[in-house]
């Protein structure tokens, strides 16, 4: 098992359906692709949201028509006439009802009105609003801030090795006609392809009517509106992955719970996502973690500044987690040509200690360390890798 970086890419959309937040959320990396040519006919400036009488009408953003045939990012937004007045007023009536309507709608009515020049910027700042709205913590970043060239699948291949993927998660719907999965794995990256069924929810207006704007999903379900976009996907087999929490931020908050749950055991304080974060940017660890069904089960640190001292914690002790964490460390210092690895566990911490031996480690001898003043007394366990 080795570690997965997923990457999925999209065009710009100013109001996205469902389906698009599956795609972020099963993605490590979601890639903006903004630097793609604009299309009328696209979604970067237009979605539908549910009226009255149970039908559909437009929110569209005018455009500076002489932009049309320029890349998204380069594309106007055209304030001859008042849209955002139009899509304002349009929200309240059509959705002034709705459960979670006073929810979001200041938010998007700010965003709005900061006129914005381009296009994409007002699609990028919209996206961040649905993203927080929907607890999606996901790394984002624009196709058009990578130095990759290429045209159609071939600079998707090289955005994806140029940020490291090992998979690429592609529309289900649009793409399968678009790439040669040998080409995908001829440079090391699995080629996988969304598989989601519109689910439905309690909107306003009579029966339901999928593929509606994000909009309409939050202001009639509010909260919970992630959930909704989760049951969509078809193929929920779990899934357990290896993730380099110091390029991994999405599991930061989950990391952080479990860190302080052991601050007894690791002889520590208690530490909060700001501290953290600034930790892992500075300090000279090797940092892994295990996670299944996004659900971060176990985390070892080898502290190289510290002699490569080893620590790990795991959600649930008795589950063979610690074993496989001590295993992935114990390929990072052979990787990292390391002589050896150790670690200092508590003397009545009798769990870890079968852990460090069932891996291999040696029981060294029983040393103490300080603790706010306080002698704690434990063991060292240590690995030596020989040369072959």
């Amino acid at each position: 098992m080795g570690i997965v970086k997923r990457v999925s890419i999209n065009q710009p959309s100013f109001m996205p359906w469902c389906g698009y937040f599956e795609y972020i959320h099963h993605s490590d990396i979601f890639v903006y692709f903004d630097d793609v040519q604009y299309s009328t006919s696209g979604w970067s400036h237009r979605n539908k949201i549910k009226i009255h009488d149970g039908n559909t009408m437009w929110l569209t953003i005018p455009i500076v028509t002489k932009d049309k045939f320029n890349r998204i990012k380069d594309v106007r937004i055209n304030y001859k006439e008042d849209w955002i007045k139009k899509h304002k007023n349009s929200t309240i009536i059509y959705y002034g009802r709705a459960k979670s309507f006073n929810l979001y709608k200041d938010e998007f009515f700010r965003i709005l009105d900061k006129r914005h020049i381009f296009l994409a910027d007002l699609d990028w700042d919209l996206l961040m609003f649905y993203c927080k709205s929907l607890g999606l913590n996901r790394k984002i970043i624009k196709s058009s801030d990578i130095s990759v060239d290429g045209g159609g699948a071939q600079r998707v291949i090289n955005i994806c090795e140029e940020l490291g993927a090992t998979h690429y998660y592609a529309s289900g719907v649009t793409s399968r006609h678009l790439y040669n999965p040998d080409e995908f794995k001829a440079k090391g990256i699995t080629l996988e392809y969304q598989d989601f069924k519109h689910p439905e929810y309690r909107q306003l207006w009579g029966d339901f009517v999928p593929f509606m704007g994000v909009l309409d999903l939050l202001f009639n379900v509010g909260k919970e509106s992630i959930e909704v976009i989760l049951s969509g996907r078809k193929n929920k087999a779990s899934e357990t992955r290896i993730v380099d929490l110091k390029y991994d931020n999405k599991f930061l908050p989950q990391y952080v719970d479990l860190r302080n749950r052991y601050v007894s055991l690791l002889l520590s304080s208690a530490v909060d996502i700001t501290v953290t974060e600034k930790w892992l940017e500075t300090a000279d660890i090797e940092i892994r973690g295990i996670v299944k069904d996004d659900i971060l089960l176990g985390v070892v640190i080898l502290y190289l500044h510290k002699d490569n001292e080893v620590t790990f914690f795991v959600k649930e002790p008795g589950k063979g987690w610690g074993t496989m964490l001590l295993g992935l460390v114990e390929k990072v210092a052979k990787e990292r040509k390391l002589d050896y690895i150790w670690s200092w566990v508590l003397s009545d911490n009798t769990i870890a200690q079968r852990v460090f031996e069932k891996a291999g480690f040696t029981k060294e001898e029983i040393c103490e360390r300080n603790y706010k003043g306080n002698l704690r007394y434990g063991f060292t366990y240590k690995k030596t890798f020989q040369e072959a």
